[in-house]
């Protein structure tokens, strides 16, 4: 009930945000406009305004990821990838490499890996932190710098580049759920709750770097994984163990286990966060595909909030073969399916994660036999 109440309150908070945040843009924006207004042409100042914006939302999503990355590094994490909109950086097989990905709810995201969980607790406030300290810091010298500066335009450049970086941290400081993930303040909240959350916030950080280094989640011990009981499903970052559980049973071919996880898991977890769900469900529809299911079945489950999020990320190796799976065995329509094949292959061939796309080629190929085609 505890956590209930904490995401109650943390949804309460969303309304002051937006407030407060409104309150910050039409200032930073009236001051901008009556700034550059009194030395350069109307249109061009409104353009300029504009563009100065845009780009000063990239710059602060990149000083924000730069922050947790900092202070990772600070805490003794290690690299794993730095993505900013759909362009990310990934260490791959010793190396960095350059990939296309986007992950829907997030405009960027810095993975770090932290020392292996048997160790002693990691510390994790100056990770999760580091994004908002960077741009209120930064906030504060882009300030002095369009006080001090006497070119109109530089001014205007830099006051809403602090504009923009205190909207950033705001966002990411007041505890809520932005587009069903969970944002730093609201992670901070929940890993002081217990060592139990604090744990799985790690295993959570562990798993992605050992998938990123190219090893699969099937390796992973079983016992890393517990399925989340009583009070602990209303816990997000403790529902996540019973997302990775899922994975890890789907990764080695444990359809049945899988298929009972997801379902116990979309039955009783409370605390799952949006985008969670979202995938679970998408899964479970793949897994009754799998296992036979009518087209009116497999319609049924296509609520039109789970259409929009599998548009939405539909960019994922696992939507594609979702689709080449509704295709195949649902439809029954080969050119359809043949199409949505295309397109899994032309998506596993940029993918970032290569252990990922191993084991979707392994079910592309399962598809493929259990409709009675030569793998």
């Amino acid at each position: 009930m505890e956590n209930d109440a904490l995401r109650r309150r943390a949804s309460g908070y969303l309304p002051l945000a937006v407030t407060v945040l409104s309150i910050v843009i039409g200032f930073g924006a009236a001051f901008s406009a009556f700034g550059i207004m009194e030395a350069y042409p109307p249109v061009f100042a409104a353009l300029y305004v504009m563009a100065c914006f845009l780009a000063s939302f990239f710059i602060q999503t990149v000083l924000h990821e730069f922050g947790h990355f900092l202070f990772g590094l600070l805490s003794g994490y290690r690299f794993i990838s730095f993505r900013v909109g759909n362009l990310m950086l990934l260490r791959e097989s010793g190396r960095f490499v350059v990939r296309i990905f986007t992950i829907s709810g997030t405009g960027g995201q810095c993975l770090m890996q932290p020392p292996a969980v048997t160790e002693k607790e990691a510390p994790y406030r100056l990770y999760l932190l580091g994004g908002c300290l960077s741009n209120l810091s930064f906030s504060a010298l882009f300030f002095a710098l369009s006080v001090g500066l006497s070119s109109p335009a530089a001014s205007v450049l830099f006051l809403t580049l602090a504009s923009v970086g205190l909207i950033t941290a705001l966002m990411n400081l007041i505890p809520m759920t932005v587009g069903g993930v969970a944002n730093d303040g609201l992670n901070t909240i929940l890993l002081g709750k217990s060592a139990a959350v604090r744990r799985a916030f790690r295993l959570q950080l562990y798993a992605n770097g050992w998938i990123a280094s190219g090893k699969r989640i099937g390796e992973l011990p079983e016992e890393w994984f517990p399925l989340p009981e009583g009070e602990a499903l209303q816990n997000p970052l403790i529902c996540t163990i019973g997302v990775l559980r899922y994975d890890r049973q789907f990764d080695r071919h444990d359809f049945a286990g899988a298929r009972e996880t997801c379902d116990y898991m979309l039955r009783n977890g409370r605390g799952l966060l949006g985008v969670h769900r979202n995938e679970l469900s998408c899964e479970l529809l793949f897994l009754k595909i799998l296992g036979g299911c009518t087209k009116a079945e497999a319609d049924m489950m296509l609520t039109p909030d789970l259409q929009k999020y599998i548009r939405t990320t539909g960019s994922y190796v696992s939507r594609k073969r979702l689709f080449y799976a509704y295709e195949l065995l649902v439809n029954r329509n080969p050119a359809s399916a043949a199409g949505a094949l295309h397109a899994f292959e032309e998506t596993a061939r940029r993918y970032p994660y290569a252990s990922d796309v191993e084991n979707e080629r392994e079910i592309v190929a399962l598809l493929r036999e259990t409709a009675g085609e030569p793998r």
